[in-house]
């Protein structure tokens, strides 16, 4: 595992920790100098995609405070260009809902151009304070079409949101997004309120990459900042 990677002057670029049927989050941060040695090594990293299938009900307080502490101490850097986070299915019944955002907002994201969230959660107060600290979006220039951009990739997939609004997260995203965005199955929110004919017109697509395709939140926070694309959580 990572904390029995020697320290001497070493460093990681890049990390991948996949784990089924996750019971006990104490064996991967096992100790306070574990901790230490995995932030040292993670000084430089690039980047971090994380998979936890399934978390049990009868360790859950313990293993997602393992967990978090985990993802703190390796993506204390800023040096990160791509984070990837997927929390799987709950054995056992329900658990409290993975918070994502202290992990996010904990420091600055300059280096930051590739966010895949699945199975998470997140205030949108934390989502502002995280993406004051992105780039905003910027043209590519050379020989690109003249509406490409660059900015965060990022795809959100069953994110649930635990305190503010969806219309306020696509107004945070949209000036920091680049062409490729994605928003799927969102929880929390307005989506509480919604019919289904409602959350579908506004977050339902089929699955492609054809922008004739996307979602209607899709096509908002991709759009050009230069076109007065009402929000269609503002509109709706």
């Amino acid at each position: 595992m990572l904390f029995t990677i020697p320290g001497a002057g070493g460093s990681l670029r890049n990390v991948k920790i996949d784990i089924d049927h996750f019971g006990d989050g104490a064996l991967l941060v096992s100790s306070p100098s574990t901790r230490r040695h995995i932030n040292l090594l993670s000084k430089q990293l690039g980047r971090a995609w994380f998979r936890f299938a399934s978390l049990r009900r009868r360790s859950s307080a313990d293993t997602q405070s393992d967990i978090h502490q985990l993802l703190l101490e390796i993506l204390d850097s800023d040096s990160i260009e791509g984070i990837d986070v997927h929390i799987g299915e709950i054995e056992d019944g329900e658990l409290n809902p993975f918070d994502i955002g202290p992990v996010l907002s904990r420091r600055r994201r300059p280096n930051l151009s590739v966010l895949t969230l699945r199975g998470v959660a997140i205030h949108a107060a934390e989502l502002a304070l995280f993406t004051r600290s992105l780039k905003p979006r910027g043209y590519s220039g050379g020989d690109r079409e003249p509406d490409c951009w660059e900015g965060l990739h990022f795809w959100l997939s069953k994110v649930r949101l635990l305190s503010g609004t969806w219309a306020r997260v696509l107004d945070l995203l949209r000036p920091k997004s680049d062409t490729h965005a994605s928003i799927e199955r969102p929880l929390g929110g307005e989506c509480v309120d919604m019919s289904e004919e409602e959350y579908d017109k506004i977050f339902g697509h089929r699955f492609t990459d054809s922008w004739s395709s996307l979602s209607l939140a899709e096509h908002y926070v991709r759009s050009s900042m230069d076109y007065d694309l009402p929000n269609p959580l503002h509109a709706s």
